[in-house]
């Protein structure tokens, strides 16, 4: 089977999927087979960075990431927002390396072995702007290989919203199975409310996570986002009514 035949193929069993999970591991097989080494989703909503998954990258990267606020620096972010074209990171990254703040990204990103890759812009609804990134140590990747990895990465992000709209903050599609259903919290966002409940400040529950507090933190602030409420104890309180933590 051809390079063709193979993403055609892939986009055919995302289409039929109705679990996330599997349709993840479509986009984890593609990204070996062309010689990734990580790969990752994420929706830029106008509020947040929400990350859907990532697989390959060290398991701290994600909590240095938000706790060094890169979202609000990085240029593969601002690219995407006004990009439906797939890029390199390598070709964003020189026009924004002046930057103090930027630099630091980049060198993290090359202290973890993953310095280069390539970004696929998923545009959404409500003027939202998904993307999956695929990293490596040095990405060399034809037009072709581009076009593929984009038609699969379309269907995929589009495939897990509209399986779980509600837990990207959007309105499930008229007729869709679960309407009207509300934001699910990740299982962190749950532990760290239950450390709250349990009269954890933000400082002994990033001891507890090992993570750090300003982790803890954004983690409370998102649930209390999810759950509608302004701050932590609200957010216990409603998690408790709805049987969230007990």
């Amino acid at each position: 089977m051809g390079a063709l035949d193979d993403a055609l193929a892939t986009v055919e069993r995302i289409k039929q999927e109705t679990d996330v999970r599997t349709i993840e591991g479509e986009l984890l097989a593609v990204s070996r087979r062309f010689g990734f080494k990580a790969v990752g989703i994420a929706i830029v909503r106008s509020d947040a960075l929400v990350p859907v998954f990532n697989t390959g990258w060290p398991e701290n990267w994600y909590g240095r990431y938000v706790e060094q606020h890169y979202e609000r620096v990085d240029p593969i972010i601002r690219r995407v927002r006004n990009s439906v074209r797939p890029f390199l990171w390598r070709d964003v990254y020189p026009d924004a390396a002046a930057r103090k703040r930027v630099r630091a990204l980049f060198d993290d990103s090359k202290q973890i072995g993953l310095p280069d890759g390539l970004a696929i812009p998923v545009h959404l609804p409500a003027s939202w702007a998904g993307f999956i990134n695929f990293a490596s140590d040095r990405v060399e990747i034809e037009e072709t290989t581009k076009d593929l990895l984009h038609l699969v990465s379309l269907y995929a992000l589009g495939r897990i919203v509209e399986l779980n709209p509600g837990d990207y903050g959007m309105a499930p599609a008229a007729g869709a199975a679960g309407g009207g259903r509300r934001e699910r919290l990740t299982p962190r966002e749950i532990e760290c409310l239950r450390w709250a409940a349990d009269g954890k400040t933000s400082w002994e529950i990033a001891q507890i996570l090992e993570i750090s507090q300003h982790t803890a933190d954004w983690y409370l602030t998102s649930a209390a986002r999810k759950l509608k409420v302004v701050n932590r104890i609200q957010a216990v309180a409603e998690a408790f009514r709805r049987g969230i933590i007990s």
